[in-house]
């Protein structure tokens, strides 16, 4: 990468939470590595998160908390099956999740015109005994989320960042 790629790649994974730096068919991956645990944060946004569950259950072309509290056993059983986890080159599991957190400026319910910029984030903690020296994640979502699908990523580890993007090809 340039210095400007690599700078353009990380203000948008750290612009991922507003809803004015989401580009359609792109999700992020951030994992950050500690001597205690490693995290793994993965967002989506709900167009996207449509495709793997369905989300508005009620069909009023809008999702509630509720609604995401039912989809969300499902969305991390896909991802459990379709995000692929090694640590120091052994493959592992990823711990318990943590509840996507609602986003603070929506309402009640998130209406489908903005399916497509509301980011949820699904986390999971792996604890470990000593910070891994590998991480590898690889992703199988692409038959479900598009071939134009695009991840981007971000390893922090030591105070540095790297920079990954995952697609089909």
């Amino acid at each position: 990468f340039s210095w400007l790629g690599s700078f353009l790649i990380s203000l948008l994974l750290a612009l991922a939470g507003h809803a004015f730096a989401h580009n359609l068919d792109t999700s992020y991956a951030r994992v950050t590595i500690t001597p205690q645990e490693v995290e793994f944060k993965f967002a989506y946004d709900l167009a996207s998160l449509q495709r793997i569950t369905q989300l508005d259950t009620n069909e009023d072309l809008q999702v509630s908390r509720a609604e995401l509290e039912a989809a969300t056993p499902g969305i991390e059983q896909f991802l459990r099956a379709h995000v692929f986890l090694r640590l120091n080159e052994h493959e592992a599991e990823f711990a318990e999740a943590s509840p996507p957190v609602w986003p603070e400026d929506a309402g009640a319910t998130i209406p489908e015109s903005d399916y497509h910029q509301r980011l949820l984030s699904f986390t999971f903690r792996n604890p470990v005994l000593a910070a891994p020296e590998a991480v590898t994640l690889t992703f199988d979502v692409f038959g479900r989320l598009g071939e134009a699908h695009t991840i981007l990523g971000v390893f922090l580890w030591e105070g540095r960042e790297d920079e990954v993007i995952f697609t089909r090809f």
